[in-house]
């Protein structure tokens, strides 16, 4: 993305907001074993980690994602 957003930071973002029900791990597991860093930045200096810390989860995979985060980094 041209202000720095990965597919991660995406994800992460979509399962807070609760449109991906059950695959947002799976998803965020996914982009890690693909290679996605878990440390990079947008421009606005947001990386996965803070993105789902600040957006809470409807749905309970909120804990599971920062998990599998933390784990990575």
């Amino acid at each position: 993305d041209t202000d720095g957003t990965t597919a991660l930071m995406v994800a992460c973002y979509l399962d807070a907001a609760g449109y991906q029900n059950e695959d947002g791990p799976r998803i965020v597991e996914t982009l890690l074993d693909a290679g996605v860093d878990p440390h990079a930045t947008s421009d606005s200096g947001n990386d996965a980690m803070s993105i789902i810390r600040k957006q809470g989860s409807n749905h309970g995979t909120r804990e599971r994602i920062m998990t599998i985060l933390a784990a990575r980094m």
